[in-house]
């Protein structure tokens, strides 16, 4: 046990003689209004996010013609899927340890986890950054160290100030076929800096200030869960960005209105996953305070599966003649994406289900659970589903589509079996860790 100079409270300090689970007073209500009242600061973090380093170097990229439009996507696709989701995937370990050790009122412990997740990242990121660099890792890691504090507003707060930056780069270099990608990386480098300043003058109540590398190197096997994180979230991520490579084969046209279709499906995706994204904090707050009142939690994140995914179905339906039009002048392109949106439409419930109900797995520590999942829903069934529809049927980018559709419908019942039949939080058999959690 690493003994700290501080005074804090720390989760071993906090743990009750016997077995039983702490109580608290709460209600399927008061945990719904608790849940929307954060899921609105962070639906804004998620927007000025997507908007920040995908919606604006797309909508510039879109103003110079449909050429310049996919070749951007092609590079934001490869850019991500080699970066970005990596870091992702991993940083979903810090939902479940500094989610839980908060709960139990280990402070400390949140802050050691960030420091040693951030020294990971960047060692794991050494051979990447050799190709390009990235200030991608330090952005997320950091994020989500404030969220488990319940600090919702702080990443909003931090990404509306590089709001300004990111329009000025995109202005400053709009006439350059490069200039989306230019301003992307600065729009990147703007952030960091801005997140680890808001870091620094924060309250610190978690922050582990013994910062030797004797202490950051120990137990790095809780972070074992940061694999299966990869796992969960490279195999969606893929699979969605697959779509985007694929549809290069059937023409410019259909790769720019498969551009603007992924990017009105991404900002879309910001509001159940804004709502996971809280579910998976309180969850796992609960967990650590060793409360019953995590039931409650993953009742109301179910309920809301379904009107999140109605609302974003009707969003895309309805809207879809005039939604291509904010990225592109193209009339070809206008028309083609309008027809497509009639049908990725559907694929709105799936993404609600899939985006609040992985964020209740990793609250409970179950990335392992989600990663094999995820690998069954997509490389067993939705891109080789892609494959034949789109090219061997010939329904091109419509087929592609559909193939992810069906492994999305056979993921969103998967994914329901542990969060909602499994009997979550009734009784734990020994005394939850932050980094094992055993249920019954």
């Amino acid at each position: 046990m690493i003994i700290d100079s501080d005074s804090r409270s720390r989760y071993d300090a906090v743990q009750e003689e016997d077995d039983q689970p702490v109580y608290s007073r709460t209600s399927f209500k008061l945990e719904m209004e608790d849940l929307v009242r954060n899921s609105l600061p962070t639906f804004l973090t998620f927007l000025l996010q997507s908007s920040l380093l995908l919606i604006i170097p797309i909508y510039f990229a879109g103003k110079q013609g449909k050429d310049v439009l996919s070749a951007s996507s092609m590079a934001i696709t490869l850019f991500y899927i080699t970066g970005p989701a990596l870091v992702f995937g991993f940083c979903t370990a810090e939902d479940t340890l500094c989610s839980t050790a908060f709960g139990a009122k280990s402070y400390t412990k949140v802050g050691l986890y960030y420091q040693r997740c951030v020294l990971i990242l960047h060692m794991m990121f050494i051979p990447i950054a050799i190709l390009w660099v990235n200030s991608g890792p330090m952005l997320r890691c950091s994020k989500r160290y404030l969220l488990s504090q319940n600090k919702f507003r702080a990443p909003t707060m931090v990404l509306a100030g590089a709001l300004p930056f990111s329009l000025i780069f995109h202005m400053a270099f709009k006439r350059f076929y490069l200039g989306p990608a230019l301003s992307l990386v600065l729009t990147y480098w703007t952030i960091s800096v801005l997140v680890v300043t808001y870091i620094y003058f924060d309250d610190h109540q978690c922050w582990n200030s013994d910062l030797r590398l004797s202490v950051l190197l120990q137990d790095w096997g809780q972070f074992s869960i940061g694999i299966s994180g990869i796992v969960m979230v490279c195999a969606e991520s893929f699979s969605f960005r697959v779509i985007t490579l694929l549809s290069a084969k059937f023409g410019s046209v259909e790769l720019a209105s498969q551009t603007v279709v992924t990017t009105i499906s991404m900002f879309l995706f910001q509001f159940p996953f804004s709502f996971g994204i809280c579910s998976s904090v309180r969850l796992a707050n609960y967990i650590g305070a060793r409360s019953h009142n995590c039931v409650t939690v993953v009742r109301v994140a179910t309920a809301a599966t379904a009107v999140i995914g109605l609302i974003n179905f009707s969003i895309m339906f309805f809207f879809r003649g005039w939604l291509p039009r904010i990225f592109t002048d193209d009339e070809e392109v206008i028309k083609y994406t309008s027809n497509l949106l009639r049908g990725v439409a559907l694929n709105e419930f799936g993404d609600a289900v899939n985006a609040i109900f992985s964020s209740l797995l990793r609250g409970q520590g179950r990335q392992n659970i989600g990663s094999v999942l995820n690998l069954t829903a997509y490389y067993v069934i939705a891109i080789p589903l892609e494959l034949l529809l789109g090219f061997y049927f010939e329904f091109g980018v419509p087929g592609l589509w559909a193939g992810l559709l069906l492994g999305e419908l056979f993921l969103s019942a998967a994914e329901s079996i542990p969060n909602v039949v499994y009997k979550l939080g009734q009784y734990y058999r020994k005394k939850p860790s932050p980094c094992v959690i055993t249920l019954c």
